[in-house]
């Protein structure tokens, strides 16, 4: 009989450089990529608001997945500007959340 609890760990297939992350934002507005998750270029945000996984074409991995070694879409976490929203605004908040990494 099965545990009623498991746990399992996913391994990654390609990462980028040690310290560093792509930056989504920097590919959309700094190349002439077309992603499907983002038909609207200047609403690119709304595609991600309230999502903790969001599914993606094969046609998007790939153009992530080739710019994982291109230096110009990637950045140091110290790099990443998080704003504070409206909402974390007027729940009190008036810092944005940090990046934490265990790598």
């Amino acid at each position: 009989m099965w545990p009623s609890v498991f746990v399992r760990q996913i391994e990654p297939d390609l990462l980028p450089p040690k310290g560093k992350y792509l930056h989504i934002k920097k590919i959309l507005f700094e190349s002439n990529y077309k992603f499907d998750i983002f038909p609207n270029k200047r609403l690119w945000h709304t595609a991600l608001r309230g999502k903790t996984l969001k599914n993606i074409t094969k046609l998007d991995y790939d153009k992530f997945r080739r710019n994982l070694k291109e230096t110009r879409f990637l950045v140091r976490r110290n790099e990443i500007k998080i704003p504070v929203t409206t909402w974390q605004r007027s729940q009190g908040h008036n810092e944005a959340p940090t990046i934490s990494s265990t790598r």
